[in-house]
């Protein structure tokens, strides 16, 4: 049995955050933290038919910089929850598993709560069963620790979309699984593992080792 893992929030992450997740009794979500600009707390990556796409969440306008991360608030006046359904559609419409999915995570898309910090729990908890992760016990920090006690792995900062903000990780190799457009773009590495679930079904935690 590996360490308890403290990581921070994401909105769909990639594949190499649940890696993480596998073999701990415990999962620890940083909940103290203050929010971090161009990080997976509110993007993720999907297949297009292009390229990779980015879905970003809205937030409210100030400094969220440097915010406690349970006060930043979605802007939800631009309808963005509309836009990314209908983007996971019109990506994933064709894949294999997307009708057994598709009517839970719709339900996600329809009312979005007021903050990023719950919108992203509510996804994370949906992804863990869906993984057959839901053995884990998962927790919410209590307060902010720079340097977390010997038996916690500390993966907060670490996975991010910004190649010199990520740290290496030679414990994780993505093994390659059939993605829709892999025809014509190739294997596309670091989706969201929505990706991976919509395409391998139940299979899919086989592919997070």
């Amino acid at each position: 049995m590996k360490k308890a893992l403290c990581i921070e929030t994401a909105y769909l992450p990639p594949v190499q955050y649940w890696n993480k997740w596998l073999e701990r009794p415990l999962v620890y979500i940083e909940a103290c933290e203050h929010y971090v600009k161009g990080s997976y707390r509110n993007r993720c990556y999907l297949a297009g038919s292009h390229g990779p796409l980015c879905l970003s969440i809205p937030l409210l306008k100030g400094k969220n910089e440097g915010q406690p991360i349970r006060e930043v608030r979605i802007d939800k006046s631009q309808a963005w929850y509309r836009q990314h359904w209908q983007s996971i559609q019109s990506c994933y419409g064709k894949a294999p598993f997307f009708e057994h999915y598709a009517a839970e995570l719709e339900a996600f898309y329809q009312n979005p709560p007021d903050f990023l910090f719950d919108w992203n729990m509510q996804l994370l908890n949906w992804m863990q069963r869906q993984l057959g992760l839901q053995a884990i016990q998962v927790q919410c920090t209590t307060s902010y620790a720079r340097k977390l006690p010997g038996d916690i792995d500390d993966w907060r900062y670490a996975i991010s979309p910004k190649a010199h903000r990520a740290r290496p990780d030679p414990d994780f190799s993505l093994k390659p699984y059939p993605q829709l457009f892999e025809d014509r773009l190739g294997f596309l590495p670091g989706l969201s593992a929505l990706d991976l679930l919509l395409c391998m079904g139940p299979e899919s935690q086989h592919y997070l080792r």
